[in-house]
């Protein structure tokens, strides 16, 4: 009976661990300090895809907000092969490959480039040739850069133009183990209970 306790849990932790879920984080360092804090964009990676999303509070009552440019760190074998703006206003977007240094947050390997003047906070979709799990980091640890405008000069409060850039985190050992010794305590108290 033990052993088909034991086996239940690692089945359902290789389950656990092979299932492909969105992972999301947020873009919050800016280039321009008077932005601290003001600036907060969207990323979320799955499969194939980076969906970035200007989620700024601060610049909903501002407009013009555009993004302008996306740049991430990817491996030579898997490059952007399109870019869909998803917000409907028809935003036009092309890419590159080469070596952008931008803004001091490093070095990117692909730059994505508006092309008209359509202003869009996002969604912007990037989709990569082939599947992956985490995204690539540069030496200064970032994985992908986006540069946002907004604003009209006598209009708003907020105007200017200003890059941000971060990476997702890889999980800590607590956010894997604690879900592990959570499961296997369940398991522990249900077998002794069976046994009473």
């Amino acid at each position: 009976m033990k052993l088909k306790y034991i086996m239940g849990i690692l089945i359902l932790l290789l389950l656990t661990a092979g299932t492909a879920s969105a992972q999301t984080f947020y873009l919050t360092d800016v280039n321009d300090n008077k932005y601290d804090g003001l600036i907060k964009i969207k990323v979320t990676y799955d499969g194939n895809t980076i969906t970035v999303e200007d989620v700024s509070s601060a610049l909903d009552s501002t407009s013009n907000v555009d993004v302008k440019a996306i740049g991430i760190v990817n491996s030579p074998d898997n490059s952007v092969v399109q870019v869909t703006d998803n917000s409907g206003k028809g935003s036009i977007w092309t890419f590159a490959e080469g070596d952008f240094n931008k803004a001091g947050f490093g070095d990117f390997s692909t730059m994505c480039t508006k092309n008209n003047n359509v202003k869009t906070r996002g969604p912007i979709v990037l989709q990569l040739e082939n599947s992956f799990s985490n995204l690539q980091k540069n030496a200064e640890g970032n994985s992908i850069i986006v540069h946002i405008s907004f604003g009209e000069e006598g209009k708003d409060l907020l105007v200017g133009s200003t890059w941000t850039a971060g990476s997702t985190e890889i999980p800590e050992f607590p956010t894997i183990a604690l879900p592990v010794v959570a499961v296997l305590g369940i398991m522990f108290v249900l077998g002794n209970k069976r046994k009473e």
